[in-house]
């Protein structure tokens, strides 16, 4: 797991040194950059050292030195596609490499090398030949790539992260009100979009193409996830067993590195169903698992992944997090994202990945499975929705939604109340604008009172619209699956998992994105996914010989904290100055919340997420580790690791 950053065009040495600079958490074992003076590119790249510690340096260049990739992430099937090659004629330097195999893949296959890669990925590729640069970001995005176009200025740069870009002295920062919006409206940022006018993020299963010469740009997305059911599946025992194997397989190839492997365990099924196959792989040797005890009873699962694990046997570790934790964390993990991420699971997320990183340097974690097998309660309430927005006409809709909002912000236990209220906000709408609506940060009618120059409804949505009028779908429970899967997923859950672990320099792994288990959940027909409002049904059934009942069938709760507690009074609308917010409605947003008439606490959190990527400079915190790093002297040949501090630089 590493961070990459570097430009063609414009720029010195100088720029690229400081864009890795901005990347030394995601790497800190390890910095390389190389230079081509001639054609004007720059290349760099930050190790977080999992396996081939002598044969995975980079940049990596093939046989003849005209093609050099700079990689981030894992593939798991790469010994598949090594031996693929090596009867293909490809030589191979490493021993193990997965960053050597994507190259020799791209000059065996061309930009089809993505489509054969199992795993998570974000890389640059440096094609020295046809004088381009090759972009590509995995299936949903758990690895993220970057990119700034600026002609004007004669410089194409591109990064893991947008901080990288802003270090690049010839790269604007123009602040985008508009992105601002939808970034509230969806409680997430869509790519391509970022909260400045002159970056782009290279959309999950997308690649792209910089043609050196001419300065052209030419994008593709290569993979979508689309639900398409098999008619002649097999009896539901066999696809229990079927869907036991894809996990099995799924953990056993995240379960390969080089370094010590812990779990992410909280008291739902997903991380328990992938901590339990670890443990039953594991024999003689111990698991670690790790979770987050939260300071208020609503919202902890810590005993019951307690109990899980000592029934599993693993060596587990429980951090105790309270308000003084979120407040010392609040501040200091928002100055230090490299793209706003809103979610305030992000707190809690970081805390426990940084108490992983204490023990090991790479954890297994549960996410997909909601969105491949029905795991959300928006699934178990579509028919309901479905059958209130087809029975009730829009004006008694508007009168029991503005009932509703008579009634206090926690009239009803937890989030439940706020949940409520955002369901009858969504059912306002057709199905598109539902799950949207039901997640967002911000309301369409509170929108329209915070900015001067609020968009549309069709705007506003605008990027749900298409991904859920895309869908060929018939069933809406199936539809809305493709939803969460191609929207959801790759703009909010792995930008919050790659950044909290990231910030910690620690590599996590998503189990249920494997290839193989993904393509399953596809081609499964709905009724295994839902059924009689039982969510994840045959994931249940499948884990039932190694997950206890009672893990199976607790409701689920997410990984949150009490936010509008721990957060409090403590906003400042005026020390908010974002463009294009209205300062008298923003005030408004906080006598409200502190009346107790609504709760605001998601907004005032994203409001302070975003302020630190406003005008005039972004903010980047000191760390301990992240030293600036000593230019080395100049010399040539390949790439290799050197000291945290030190820094190889070749021409």
């Amino acid at each position: 797991m590493c961070g990459f950053a570097g430009f063609i065009g414009r720029g010195d040495r100088g720029d690229l040194l400081r864009m890795m600079n901005r990347l030394s958490h995601r790497g800190p074992d390890a910095a390389t950059a190389w230079i081509d003076p001639d054609e004007r590119v720059y290349l760099g790249h930050r190790r977080l050292t999992i396996r081939d510690a002598p044969g995975g340096g980079q940049p990596m260049w093939n046989e003849d030195i005209a093609v050099a990739i700079i990689f981030n992430g894992e593939i798991y099937n790469h010994r598949e596609l090594r031996a693929q090659l090596e009867r293909r004629g490809h030589v191979f330097a490493s021993d193990h490499s997965d960053t050597e195999v994507v190259l020799h893949g791209y000059e065996e296959w061309g930009e089809a090398v993505a489509q054969r890669l199992n795993g998570m990925f974000g890389f640059a590729i440096y094609d020295g030949r046809k004088h381009r640069l090759y972009l590509a970001s995995d299936r949903f995005g758990e690895k993220p790539v970057y990119y700034a176009i600026q002609p004007e200025r004669d410089v194409f740069a591109f990064a893991s992260e947008p901080r990288a870009l802003h270090a690049h002295s010839l790269v604007e920062r123009t602040f985008d009100p508009a992105a601002l919006q939808k970034m509230l409206a969806y409680g997430f940022l869509p790519a391509p979009l970022t909260l400045h006018a002159d970056m782009q993020k290279l959309p999950a299963g997308s690649w792209l193409e910089y043609s050196i010469r001419t300065g052209t740009v030419r994008t593709q997305r290569y993979w979508r996830y689309e639900v398409r059911p098999d008619a002649e599946t097999a009896g539901e025992d066999d696809l229990v067993e079927e869907l036991r194997h894809h996990l099995a397989v799924a953990v056993r190839r995240r379960q390969v590195s080089d370094v010590p492997v812990g779990y992410l365990l909280s008291g739902g099924i997903d991380s328990s169903s992938v901590a339990a196959i670890a443990a039953s792989h594991a024999g003689t040797t111990p698991v670690d698992t790790f979770t987050l005890a939260v300071d208020d009873a609503a919202f902890d699962e810590s005993a019951a992944a307690g109990e899980f694990a000592a029934r599993l046997g693993t060596r587990h570790r429980t951090l105790r997090w309270g308000a003084e934790d979120f407040y010392r964390a609040a501040d200091a993990v928002a100055g230090a994202l490299g793209d706003p991420v809103i979610d305030m699971t992000l707190l809690p997320t970081v805390a426990v990945c940084s108490l992983a990183r204490k023990h090991v340097k790479v954890v297994l974690t549960g996410e997909g499975a909601d969105e491949l097998f029905a795991g959300y309660a928006q699934f178990a309430a579509l028919p309901s929705a479905q059958w209130y927005h087809a029975h009730t006409r829009p004006g008694f809709k508007r009168a029991v939604r503005r009932l509703s909002e008579l009634f206090p912000a926690h009239w009803l236990p937890g989030n439940t109340g706020d949940n409520f209220k955002r369901g009858l906000a969504g059912l306002s709408h057709g199905p598109p604008l539902w799950n949207p609506i039901w997640l967002s940060t911000l309301l369409p009618g509170d929108m329209a009172r915070l900015f001067e120059t609020p968009l549309s409804a069709e705007e506003l949505y605008g990027e749900a619209i298409s991904a859920w009028t895309q869908s060929a779908a018939e069933e809406i429970g199936e539809r809305t699956s493709e939803y969460f899967a191609n929207f959801y997923l790759p703009n909010n859950l792995m930008p919050r998992m790659d950044q909290a672990s990231m910030l910690v320099s620690l590599e996590s792994r998503t189990v249920f994105l494997d290839n193989d288990l993904v393509d399953f959940a596809a081609r499964l027909p709905y009724r295994y996914k839902l059924r009689n409002k039982t969510r994840k049904y045959l994931l249940k059934r499948a884990m039932a010989p190694l997950v206890p009942q009672e893990v199976l069938t607790r409701r689920k709760r997410g990984f949150d904290i009490p936010l509008n507690r721990w957060l409090g009074t403590s906003f400042d609308p005026d020390a908010t100055v974002l463009p294009g917010l209205r300062p008298r409605a923003l005030r408004a947003f906080a006598n409200e919340h502190r009346a107790g008439r609504a709760d605001h606490s998601r907004l005032f959190w994203a409001l302070r997420v975003a302020q630190r990527f406003a005008p005039p400079e972004p903010i980047v915190p000191e760390r301990a580790h992240w030293s600036p790093m000593a230019e080395a002297p100049l010399g040539r040949g390949m790439a290799s690791d050197f000291a945290p501090s030190g820094l190889s630089l070749q021409t």
